[in-house]
């Protein structure tokens, strides 16, 4: 299992792009930059994290520009 969140600057949850299994290997997920309620977001940092069952943990920051 996997779970890819994307969360803003101040850790409020923006939206979840993935959540469920995965197969071992790569993968390309993209963001269409809205949030969990359709809605586009606003210019500023946001943190992409993923947890995965193997107890891997990985976040890196974004700067979104319009």
């Amino acid at each position: 299992r996997a779970k890819i969140v994307i969360y803003n600057i101040i850790g409020q949850e923006v939206e979840t792009l993935f959540n469920g299994p995965a197969q071992i290997g790569h993968h390309e997920i993209i963001w269409n930059g809205k949030n969990k309620f359709g809605q586009l977001i606003s210019s500023g940092v946001y943190i992409a994290h993923m947890v995965t069952n193997q107890k891997f943990m990985q976040s890196k920051k974004m700067m979104i520009i319009k």
